[in-house]
């Protein structure tokens, strides 16, 4: 798993990227109080890049350091150039009067990249491509909450309690399955064992994970404090302590001279409370 981001400049073998971005919206306010946005649009990108996962086997360095590490002076080799194109729609609504405000979007997309030497020059979905995403932000003044159920004038100062949820949910994330396994073993020994096992890939990213979905709660005292601005708070992250994949593994058994596969899922943060203040000078 390649964890870390890879930054260059650019130079004889890395074009400077550039994209053409249309959108097209519509915005309209509703009985004065919401807010109605509506947007669609087409962004198509050009000389994108994918890191080469064969880059040490292809290119030679010029020279290495003292911990006999290799330099490289540049580029060459060590990024696919690309293109690609991404296309949507999103719809929101917007509340910013009363004891309760918040939002609620939609998001509708796809994005399609093509990469020179992958996927066998064809397009494909890149790991951050979501089809469907969901907010959902909901912040209750209790205060105010409770004037307004029972008839009572709204109060804008002054301390007050504040109840926030804030719900997520987007399709998961595109990953690649293997499509099928190898064994290499060396002579004299041809047995099979467990470690010997390799995998090798289908087409790029035509599964994807579970769907993503996480709800979290947070209560705050807004109240001034020696003349500053000051609200402690409880929030409890992922409230219904729902397994969400990062990413899966396998694990390759051997029963009775046979290699037995197991998928297992790495999941994200679990339910996690905390507690904080924010003090504002």
């Amino acid at each position: 798993l390649f964890l870390s981001s890879m930054w260059t400049s650019a130079d004889t073998y890395t074009k400077g990227s550039s994209a053409y971005h249309y959108i097209l919206g519509y915005q309209k306010e509703i009985a004065q109080i919401y807010e109605l946005e509506i947007e669609t649009y087409y962004k198509r990108y050009k000389d994108v890049y994918s890191f080469n996962q064969t880059f040490l086997t292809d290119v030679t360095p010029s020279g290495y350091n003292d911990m006999n590490e290799p330099i490289f002076n540049d580029t060459k080799g060590l990024f696919n150039r690309g293109n690609g194109n991404s296309y949507g729609l999103e719809i929101l609504l917007r509340k910013d009067y009363g004891p309760v405000t918040g939002w609620l979007g939609y998001s509708l997309a796809r994005t399609e990249n093509k990469v020179d030497g992958l996927n066998d020059d064809e397009y494909f979905v890149p790991r951050q491509d979501r089809t469907s995403t969901i907010n959902l932000v909901t912040n209750i003044n209790l205060s105010n909450f409770v004037n307004t159920t029972f008839g009572k004038p709204i109060v804008n100062s002054g301390p007050r309690w504040l109840l926030s949820f804030n719900f997520i949910y987007s399709t998961g994330q595109p990953i690649t399955l293997h499509g099928s396994a190898y064994i290499a073993a060396g002579f004299p020994d041809w047995g099979i064992d467990k470690r010997n096992v390799g995998l090798y890939p289908a087409k790029l990213n035509t599964a994807r994970l579970p769907a993503y979905s996480r709800l979290d709660i947070s209560v705050t005292y807004e109240t001034t404090l020696w003349g500053l601005p000051v609200a402690p708070y409880l929030q409890i992250f992922n409230v219904g302590n729902r397994k969400n994949v990062w990413f899966i593994d396998y694990r390759n058994e051997l029963m009775e001279n046979k290699v037995v596969q197991e998928v297992e899922a790495v999941n994200m943060i679990p339910i996690l409370p905390s507690i904080g203040i924010n003090i504002k000078f």
